[in-house]
């Protein structure tokens, strides 16, 4: 029995002085953290990152043969070769519409010359006011209130109403309030095109006169030019005339270009 007290003691020691290492290293860190949050994800980040690193070059393929990054990388070359020619293909194609635009907007060829001046349209519905476009050419570039507005292919839509030294406002025919003469039907029938709103018209013929949907409306100059189309005709058996509802060959709305009118001297 004394034996067996004495072998004990030591082992006794030995747990306590382990117990006491363990409080002491938590007392440490805690300390430690206390004092310093970032130091052990600092230590842990510094550790884990080589294994981030190489688990990265293996997704990535940065670990591959020489030959195989070669191959990778002229492949890539190939391929943004192509993307270049097909953008440059892109836009000398819309570069060629665009002159193709404006040389039939112009009505004539690169060598013939037109009796009209092609203004840009600066702003339109819903950005400038109702039925109303802002140009970029202006009084300075023989712009006035007498100046007729016509749609690519030749329609008049409209007139100048105001005109600064490098912009217009040209007020559409269609607009309510304005009205216009025309000619309607293979007849040419005189009648007067009253403004709607949105490049539509409204006119007034004799009941029975044959006009239907379908039929052109021209102005009533000696240039006989389009100013519309007939969308539908309304009859009423009590009334001597028709409503003959007409609108634009050309959605004034959707309008990039117009052609001026201008004098030259």
């Amino acid at each position: 029995m004394t034996y067996l007290r004495q072998r004990s003691a030591p082992g006794r020691r030995r747990i306590g002085a382990a117990a006491a290492a363990v409080a002491a290293l938590v007392l440490a860190v805690a300390l430690v953290q206390w004092r310093a949050p970032r130091f052990f994800p600092a230590i842990a980040s510094a550790v884990a990152d080589p294994f981030w690193r190489v688990r990265f070059a293996f997704q990535n393929g940065a670990l591959e043969s020489p030959d195989e990054l070669l191959a990778e990388n002229a492949s890539l070359k190939l391929q943004v070769a192509a993307l270049d020619g097909r953008l440059a293909s892109s836009t000398a194609a819309l570069l060629e519409a665009e002159n193709a635009d404006l040389l039939g907007l112009l009505g004539r060829a690169t060598t013939t010359r037109s009796a009209y001046t092609a203004a840009a349209v600066l702003a339109r519905p819903p950005f400038s006011p109702y039925d109303r476009l802002i140009l970029d050419l202006g009084s300075d570039d023989g712009v006035s209130t007498t100046t007729l507005v016509y749609a690519p292919g030749g329609a008049l839509i409209g007139r100048v109403t105001g005109a600064l030294g490098h912009t217009s406002v040209a007020t559409l025919f269609s607009s309510p309030g304005q009205s216009y003469p025309v000619l309607i039907g293979p007849q040419s029938l005189p009648a007067t095109a009253v403004g709607k709103g949105g490049g539509h018209y409204s006119a007034q013929v004799p009941h029975g006169s044959g006009i239907a949907p379908g039929d052109a409306v021209s102005d009533s100059s000696l240039h006989d030019r389009a100013f519309g189309t007939v969308v539908s005709v309304t009859t009423d058996p009590s009334d001597p005339f028709d409503s003959v509802l007409f609108a634009l060959p050309a959605d004034p709305y959707g309008l990039r270009w117009v052609l001026l009118d201008i004098s030259k001297p």
